[in-house]
């Protein structure tokens, strides 16, 4: 891609973005590859935050999300599952499982489907946990999705799912937006069905 192309591609999503979102498009170059970021997508967000907490900063802060469904994205969950590894292999398990059901619970809700593709970044967060849950045997896996689904069963107190959607292209064109929110009942309890089987 040419730099023109580039400053282009750059404008663009500034200009559609003005005025609509209270977020920055930043530009962000790796090696060869310069990546656009929202600096309200919330993976960006969890990557800054990790960059600058110890480990036990990392513990108080999961316990304090855990108990504080209402106050803390579930990407807190999944990103700072690894903080429990190292004293509770399976509570990280399990809470990271928590984070993955509800934020897909929350993905579900948006318009844009392109947010989606925000899980398969999930595991670079707790590698350590992710590579635990895929050594379990079928048993102990259906233990901890079990746990997770209770735990988000007994805790219906949640933000508003539209934490999910700025990871989407959307987010880049001021247009984050989630569906009517009637349909979150629909949406969890498909999502809950889909975890069920799969685990």
């Amino acid at each position: 891609m040419t730099k023109f192309l580039k400053l282009t591609i750059l404008i663009l999503f500034i200009i559609l973005s003005v005025g609509k979102l209270n977020a920055e498009i930043i530009e962000e170059k790796v090696g060869n590859v310069t990546n656009f970021i929202n600096t309200e997508d919330r993976i960006y967000k969890m990557e800054q935050l990790l960059d600058n907490l110890s480990l036990d900063e990392q513990i108080k802060l999961l316990d304090k999300a855990l108990a504080n469904p209402s106050s803390y994205e579930p990407i807190y969950y999944v990103a700072l599952a690894d903080s429990y590894y190292k004293t509770d292999k399976d509570k990280a398990a399990v809470t990271y499982m928590i984070g993955l059901l509800r934020s897909s619970e929350d993905i579900a809700m948006c318009e844009d489907t392109s947010a989606r593709a925000q899980i398969g970044i999930y595991p670079l967060f707790a590698p350590n946990t992710t590579a635990y849950i895929q050594s379990l045997d079928k048993r102990s896996l259906s233990n901890i999705s079990k746990q997770a689904l209770d735990w988000d069963l007994n805790h219906p107190q949640r933000v508003n799912p539209i934490w999910a959607c700025y990871h989407g292209m959307g987010a880049f064109m001021g247009e984050v937006k989630i569906k009517d929110i009637d349909t979150y009942d629909e949406n969890k309890q498909m999502i809950r069905d889909a975890f069920t089987k799969a685990f």
